[in-house]
């Protein structure tokens, strides 16, 4: 386990998808379990996961949960937690994100091989592999194009490198760009304002919380906001604000932030 996921761990952080106004899925990595809200109660356990689930979404009906440590991808019926389906994603891959792409592709970041796995959903199967930048992390798919952030950890000496944001051409997986951010680039949204925030973590010591808005048309960055802290998620609201999850802010007893 790397002292990266390990902090994760102590922060208690959780990965959740939401599928209405009024229902969550939770991931549970230790339990290794999905909880489920329905609007008025908390079922615990529903069904059983890999090893270190790490991300999960949506697609229709079905719940798609990535497992880093048995580098697996599963997927459930989401109505009765059902397992559907299981994709082996190579041992000691230890894929780590995952986002949705046209042609019912999924693209899967793996940390430990520094690349981006291309799952077509209709086979199952892993139909092209693009190697990419350090410790790749999040990733995201926006107009014929793939987003995926490098965060250069080096567990020899538990540092972090310089944070990057590498860019590909979807159909040729050729690489467009890539933009130098702060340390640990850990999360992307694609806001209202059509713009890609970028979350940098920092190195939970020295360094700490920015937002990088990037352009996504024009691959330049826009502006960096300051949030200090060691915020490890984002998400947007229906009115447009974007809040930060997880620590960093005891000092002032701040459990979270927005912006």
């Amino acid at each position: 386990m790397t002292p990266k996921r390990m902090l994760g761990f102590l922060l208690l952080f959780f990965l959740y998808q939401q599928a209405s106004a009024n229902e969550f899925y939770v991931i549970n990595s230790l339990g290794e379990s999905v909880s489920y809200w329905n609007g008025s109660s908390l079922q615990n356990d529903v069904t059983a996961l890999g090893l270190y689930p790490n991300d999960c979404l949506l697609k229709g009906d079905t719940l798609l949960v990535l497992n880093s440590g048995s580098a697996s991808l599963q997927l459930f019926n989401r109505i009765d937690f059902n397992l559907l389906n299981t994709v082996d994603l190579g041992t000691g891959n230890n894929p780590w994100a995952m986002a949705l792409a046209p042609d019912n592709q999924l693209l899967v970041t793996n940390w430990n091989s520094n690349t981006i796995s291309i799952v077509n959903l209709t086979s199952l199967s892993i139909e092209a592999t693009i190697p990419t930048g350090n410790s790749p992390q999040a990733v995201l798919y926006y107009e014929n194009k793939i987003f995926v952030t490098s965060v250069n950890y080096d567990a020899s000496n538990y540092a972090y490198g310089q944070g990057q944001v590498f860019i590909y051409d979807a159909s040729t997986h050729s690489e467009i760009a890539v933009l130098d951010v702060p340390n640990n680039p850990q999360k992307f949204i694609l806001a209202s304002d059509h713009l890609l925030h970028t979350l940098c973590t920092g190195d939970y010591w020295s360094s700490f919380g920015q937002i990088i808005r990037i352009n996504p048309d024009l691959l330049v960055m826009v502006d960096t906001l300051v949030v200090g802290g060691s915020p490890g998620d984002l998400a947007e609201d229906n009115d447009g604000t974007v809040y930060l999850a997880a620590g960093g802010w005891s000092s002032s007893g701040t459990p979270g932030q927005l912006y």
